[in-house]
């Protein structure tokens, strides 16, 4: 249905919807604005499970909620035979036949230049882009959409300064006119010189010399302050005679090429950003090599999937896909994205598909550095696009956040002791503790006091502390009701603190356990994994979890999902030994003991490992095995012992009898006292 406008959507500013320019009430859940927003802005049609996990990650039915959202914008948006939320069993979106939205009608003007954009034309638009994009709409649980936000709030601020630099271009000759769209652009880009500078000659132009000279000296200090690199054309633009016009030339001693450049390289400038608060991190587009445009859809959804796992890591700050993906078919350095996105990471990629297989590589890169801090290559059938696609981009992000890890720690590590702040100190703590040994769980955990001591509210370091007690105790290191005590203090301080951080969930979780809360820890794991279900320790953890509950099957699938996860780092011994575990409560002891070997090939000092093959030696009768297992084990944790055993497992004397029976005539078999 072809036609006149009938529907007008505003994001610019506060969110309006207007039917034959009439205003319509909204609703007056914030969510189902911003859904309508997001459906308008995108243009295109997204699965439930996408929309579901930006807007409702963690109720109890998110499937629901977003029907309940889209029972209330379909009478708002749909006409009689113009049904505009077109829904199916997977996706939603919103026909946008005869509806405009402003910030796409201006972004389509602007596409092919703004040399064919009338001047009252660029005038209204940019006043119609004074308004912040969906000003007010915060959504303050909802960390993918409000980086989308942050991602179409620089787009729409870019588009702004290339449309200001036009009109003050088109406007030279009538300098009183122009005036004021240069002040305009002089706020919104503070480093950029020659915006000053302009701004600076049109102020003399216009006969306000003294404030040119008073806004000259404004400008430099502001300059100094963001670390912008001087071009001396605040300068040359001060040295204009009072009677010139603003297109005054350089002065005749300095050369040609010493002029500003021409507006065409204006509206790209270096941002100074500040440093945010976590490492920030962006991805660009993955660039296609099969020499197939049908196939762009596939390699942007591999970075756009990255996008949107590596947001759920809420300790790093991730450049939204808008702003990541204005570089998508420009060759650019490292650094000047770097330096425009204001981030010290990079991720880039390539997708080659050839018949029924692609190839897909990733690397990540350290900006500061200029190295490579990890790369990998995959190569995958093709028999279900979207199936290799949700593999690859779990391993692309289960790789990268311990290298994004590490990487963070060699920087703390290269600052003085006294000048490292919270994160510094809990990077240093994290590369301890991964080293899964007594000395350093002690060594992380004293750092992470430090850290708790400078910010009582940071809800990862008092995760990860509770946690290091509790792994302290299971591996023997640590007195267990001490632990238990420290963990439940840290735990609930974490959770406090950020409800939403999943070290805080799996930190309460290992508390529940020895305190016989089997399904309270079930159910605090369970949500640490719809925060992160990229997280191996809490894949790890659960399915501990559910083998302590008789659900091996599942625990051992989850177990495996961490070794998936975390092929390579130091707590996959660890991961092996909890697979290892599964299939000995179920009696598969060939099994068992074949991974518990694997385990203890990997770290012959994880006690786990030595006791799964221990206890399965000894019950498939191979006794002299499990007794050289027992030593083994004795070297690994010398307070191994059958009293031990009962402290550490007493939660499932009750619940579980029967396998903890099991598991202790395992151990008197093998001849442990």
């Amino acid at each position: 249905m072809k036609g006149k406008e009938s529907l007008r959507i505003c994001v610019l500013g506060q969110l309006a919807l207007l039917r034959h320019r009439t205003r319509v009430q909204l609703p007056p859940s914030k969510k189902t604005r911003a859904l309508l927003a997001y459906l308008a802005v995108t243009a295109r049609r997204h699965s439930r499970d996408r929309l579901c996990a930006m807007f409702w990650s963690v109720p109890d039915d998110p499937r629901a909620a977003l029907r309940w959202s889209l029972t209330r914008l379909r009478p708002l948006v749909d006409e009689p035979g113009c049904p505009r939320i077109i829904a199916d069993r997977d996706n939603v979106g919103l026909d946008l036949d005869r509806v405009t939205v402003d910030i796409s009608s201006l972004r389509n003007a602007a596409r092919h230049g703004t040399d064919t954009i009338a001047t009252e034309t660029l005038r209204q638009a940019t006043v119609a882009l004074e308004g912040d994009f969906l000003e007010g709409l915060d959504l303050p649980d909802c960390h993918e959409f409000r980086n989308w936000c942050t991602g179409e709030r620089e787009e729409t601020r870019r588009l702004r300064v290339r449309l200001l630099t036009a009109l003050v271009t088109r406007l030279e000759d009538v300098p009183d006119e122009a005036l004021g769209h240069a002040r305009a652009l002089s706020l919104l880009e503070p480093a950029n010189e020659t915006v000053q500078a302009r701004l600076i000659r049109l102020l003399h132009a216009t006969g306000r010399r003294r404030e040119a000279e008073e806004y000259h000296q404004t400008a430099e200090r502001r300059l100094r302050e963001l670390n912008a690199t001087p071009t001396g054309a605040l300068r040359r633009a001060s040295q204009v005679p009072p009677q010139a016009d603003a297109r005054t030339q350089p002065e005749a001693d300095e050369p040609a090429q010493a002029a500003d450049p021409p507006p065409s390289e204006i509206h790209e400038p270096r941002l100074a950003w500040p440093p945010p608060d976590r490492p920030a991190i962006a991805v660009l587009p993955f660039v296609n090599l099969s020499g197939d445009s049908e196939q762009e859809y596939f390699s942007d959804g591999i970075s756009e999937d990255i996008i949107t796992a590596l947001s759920k890591l809420r300790w790093f700050f991730v450049i939204a896909r808008n702003s990541s993906f204005s570089y998508k078919g420009r060759s650019v350095h490292m650094r000047q994205v770097a330096e425009e996105l204001g981030v010290g990471y990079v991720i880039e990629g390539s997708v080659r598909k050839v018949g029924d297989r692609v190839r897909i590589t990733a690397q990540l890169n350290d900006v500061t550095t200029g190295g490579h801090v990890w790369a990998e290559r995959y190569d995958r059938e093709l028999a279900d696009v979207f199936a290799v696609q949700d593999e690859i981009t779990e391993a692309i992000v289960a790789a990268i956040e311990p290298q994004l890890y590490a990487a963070e720690n060699f920087r703390a590590q290269r600052k003085p002791p006294d000048s490292l702040d919270a994160w510094g100190l809990v990077m240093r703590a994290l590369s301890h503790y991964w080293r899964v040994t007594r000395e350093d769980n002690v060594a992380a955990q004293a750092l992470l006091e430090k850290a708790v001591a400078i910010d009582p509210n940071y809800g990862q370091a008092l995760g990860v502390l509770a946690v290091s007690h509790t792994f302290g105790a299971h591996m023997g290191w640590e007195d267990s009701a001490t632990a238990v005590v420290a963990a439940g203090r840290a735990a609930l301080a974490a959770i406090q603190a950020d409800g939403e951080d999943p070290w805080a969930h799996l930190a309460l979780a290992t508390v529940y356990v020895p305190l016989r809360r089997l399904e309270d820890a079930l159910a605090e794991l369970e949500l640490a994994l719809r925060l992160n279900s990229n997280f191996p320790m809490a894949q790890a953890y659960y399915g501990l979890l559910l083998c302590y509950c008789g659900r091996w099957q599942e625990g051992g699938e989850a177990a495996r999902r961490a070794m998936r996860l975390s092929p390579r780092g130091s707590f996959s011994a660890i991961y092996i030994g909890i697979a290892a575990y599964a299939e000995f409560v179920g009696r598969n002891y060939d099994e068992a003991m074949r991974l518990a070997r694997e385990g203890i090939r990997q770290r012959f000092d994880f006690a786990g490992a030595h006791r799964v093959l221990t206890v399965s030696a000894a019950m498939a009768g191979e006794i002299e095995t499990a007794k050289a297992a027992l030593q083994d084990l004795r070297r690994a944790q010398p307070n191994i012992s059958l009293a031990w055993i009962a402290e550490q497992m007493a939660f499932m004397q009750d619940a579980q009898r029967e396998h903890y029976q099991h598991y202790v005539e395992a151990f008197r078999r093998a001849g442990l006292e």
